[in-house]
């Protein structure tokens, strides 16, 4: 449920963190979708995000919370970006030492 993603993010109003400030979609429509959950609550219909449509919310909005992931997944990247041309580097040069 989007309300709840909100919540765990610091985003108070679950409305513009899905459609945008500026009518600009934070998460696409194909990763969202408003159903009306009876057990939940039988006069209003609730917002549901795929996991492409969690990302979208996290990526697009600027809440304290989405801030510090965004900048944990950056450095995990780049961890293992670094790590990655570096075995690269290495394999390369056995390479060419035994070709010589």
């Amino acid at each position: 449920m989007a309300h709840d993603i909100c919540q765990l993010l610091g985003i108070s109003n679950v409305s513009t963190a899905i459609r945008g400030a500026r009518r600009i979609c934070n998460v696409k429509p194909q990763h969202r979708v408003m159903e009306l959950i009876e057990d939940w609550n039988k006069f209003r219909t609730i917002h549901l995000l795929t996991l492409e449509g969690v990302f979208q919310m996290i990526l697009n909005n600027k809440s304290l919370e989405c801030r510090r992931i965004k900048e944990n997944v950056a450095s995990e990247i780049f961890k293992m970006t670094k790590k990655q041309l570096s075995q690269n580097r290495v394999k390369k040069q056995e390479t060419e030492s035994d070709i010589k």
